[in-house]
């Protein structure tokens, strides 16, 4: 066999293999489409993730309103509505109050965030470790599939306990 055509022989092969995995990745994702989200409002949520914030003391963090821009008003009203209308977010009569800042995403939709910059001083932080990434990708080995994932919304699918909702 001459040397052009062991080269041929391999790009056959390899292309056979890339097809296979294809076909693989296919029908991997058919017989798993449920856990793939439907739209940007479908985040599903994970009941049993109940966040517990350990403070340092009991004396309640008020920070100052911030004004909503009045151009932005009648959009963060209907946003604040639908986190509402879709369980993410709940009226509360707490004494503690951190303000939320509208932030315009590159899509030109909202995104409401909170300012708990206050209430994080008085936080005992967890710590996890975090992986590292040429562990990572040491583990990655020869495989010349790589995905990444992307957990949009990923705060609203875990719970604050009702131990932390004072």
């Amino acid at each position: 066999m001459t040397k052009r055509n062991c080269v041929r022989k391999q790009q056959q092969q390899s292309t056979m293999k890339i097809n296979q995995q294809q076909q693989q990745m296919r029908q991997m994702l058919k017989e798993e489409c449920e856990v793939f989200a439907k739209d940007d409002w479908d985040t599903g949520c994970i009941p049993d993730l109940q966040m517990v914030i350990h403070l340092k003391d009991d004396i309640p963090v008020t920070k100052t309103y911030n004004s909503i821009p009045r151009h932005l008003y009648q959009e963060v009203k209907r946003h604040i509505q639908d986190l509402l209308s879709l369980g993410w977010i709940q009226g509360s009569t707490s004494s503690y109050l951190s303000p939320i800042v509208t932030v315009r995403e590159k899509d030109t939709s909202i995104r409401l965030r909170v300012d708990y910059g206050q209430l994080n001083e008085k936080t005992h932080l967890d710590r996890h470790p975090i992986p590292r990434i040429q562990e990572i990708l040491e583990n990655l080995g020869a495989n010349s599939w790589i995905t990444v994932l992307d957990q949009g919304e990923s705060y609203h699918q875990g719970f604050v306990s009702e131990e932390s909702q004072a």
